[in-house]
């Protein structure tokens, strides 16, 4: 007999069904910077496209260090034309033959190391590039911190600013405000308006921006913070390090493999030389009647370099003439890479006085200002806009805080990046 079940029964299945799948509908972590930048780093096509380059100039050098494949040949030799017999003529035979070639002098491993220089250079971009990414994953992150504390600011002043025009429209209707405190506190909530869609908008951007690094878990929930605590690193340490960051590095690995190619072009005035062994089959027999004896060969073939003026003279000039643009070309990077790293450390500098600035001296001035012009108001010496503007420049004084905060986080990612420090 089926047991049909009772409603208890159901509901308890119900229950367990809706527990059994809970995790599939609960809502996602907020993404945190350290997670973005992992996100982004997973996701940079440049960064996969610097490594396979470097991969295949490595499979490139094995490949050029070897020999080149010997060459084998078969066929008839002196067959009479007359007859095409190949047992009448003694030199009638069925030959096999094979050539083996050796480059020039140490070529092989010269065109070796240039593709391992390569190569390197090619890892030092992906290690730029992966630097690069963190940095703007990082200046993303920071500008949409901004944007959020600033309009954090704007919500609270707004608020106030509403209270107060209540405040102000009650007292005008009894017969004790006047029209002009009425409109002016109006533009300056139209302007507090205007500003937060402007930061809407500016949200939406870097956000954007941001999706384009990390894909659509920048689109969730984010924990917006400030980065760049701590003390900033002197000048003299980040300058010693100027010469190991990849930008440099890469410009050195290819100022090394331009060396190997003068190398290369020097190998130019040995001679190549190669070998050839081949065996004869020969048919018939002798005028005493003996069978032929088959013929072996071995030959030794090289090249002799005599007219080298417009050839190895000129592959050698061209060669230097490189490598001294690859070594101006390095020089230029490390100077570059030095100037950088002063500007930033500089602007970095300033920007940590800044914040202190604000957070201090700014932040106790705005307060006092505040509530010097509303104590002004309430006794009747100070004007209603007053109390507006010194309230404003109070909150203002808040949101350039935030603006310093951020813009020197996003230095310290710059300083970050042009250290060299990895991910």
């Amino acid at each position: 007999m089926r047991v049909i079940p009772g409603p208890g029964a159901a509901l308890k299945s119900l229950i367990l069904i809706l527990l059994a799948s809970m995790p599939a509908f609960a809502a996602a972590e907020p993404l945190t910077l350290a997670a973005a930048e992992r996100l982004a780093l997973e996701r940079d096509p440049g960064v996969a496209a610097a490594r396979a380059e470097s991969e295949s100039l490595r499979d490139m050098g094995v490949a050029a260090s070897q020999l080149p494949d010997p060459e084998a040949r078969a066929g008839l030799v002196n067959v009479p034309v007359d007859s095409f017999a190949l047992d009448r003529e003694d030199m009638t035979m069925l030959e096999v033959g094979v050539t083996q070639r050796f480059p020039a002098g140490h070529t092989r491993q010269i065109t070796n190391r240039r593709y391992e220089r390569l190569a390197s250079g090619s890892d030092a971009e992906a290690s730029d590039r992966a630097l690069m990414t963190r940095r703007e994953v990082r200046t993303a992150w920071f500008e949409l911190t901004y944007l959020e504390r600033a309009d954090a600011v704007a919500v609270e002043q707004q608020r106030w600013l509403e209270a107060l025009l209540s405040a102000a429209t009650g007292a005008y209707a009894s017969g004790a405000g006047m029209q002009s405190d009425l409109l002016g506190a109006r533009l300056e909530l139209l302007d507090l308006r205007e500003r937060r869609l402007m930061y809407a908008r500016e949200q939406a951007m870097r956000r954007a921006e941001l999706v384009r690094w990390v894909g659509d878990a920048a689109g969730g929930d984010l924990i917006l913070q400030f980065g760049g605590a701590g003390d900033l690193p002197a000048l003299a340490d980040l300058e010693r390090g100027a010469a190991s960051h990849p930008q440099v590095e890469m410009r050195a690995a290819q100022a090394q493999a331009a060396a190997d190619n003068v190398a290369l072009a020097r190998e130019r005035y040995k001679p190549g030389f190669g070998v050839d062994v081949s065996y004869g089959f020969r048919q018939g027999a002798g005028m005493d009647g003996a069978a032929r004896p088959d013929l072996a060969s071995a030959m030794l073939m090289f090249e002799v370099p005599l007219f080298t003026r417009d050839r190895q003279d000129r592959e050698v000039a061209s060669a230097r003439a490189m490598q001294r643009a690859a070594d101006s070309t390095r020089e230029q990077a490390l100077r570059t890479q030095l100037a950088a790293i002063a500007s930033a450390h500089g602007r970095a500098r300033q920007q940590a006085e800044l914040v202190g600035l604000y957070r201090d001296e700014g932040k106790r001035l705005a307060q006092a200002s505040s509530e010097s012009a509303l104590a002004a108001f309430r006794s009747g010496s100070g004007d209603f806009m007053n109390v507006i503007t010194m309230q404003g420049r109070a909150f203002g004084v808040r949101e350039r805080l935030a603006r310093a905060e951020a813009d020197l986080a996003i230095v310290r990612a710059e300083l970050d990046y042009l250290a060299g420090s990895q991910p």
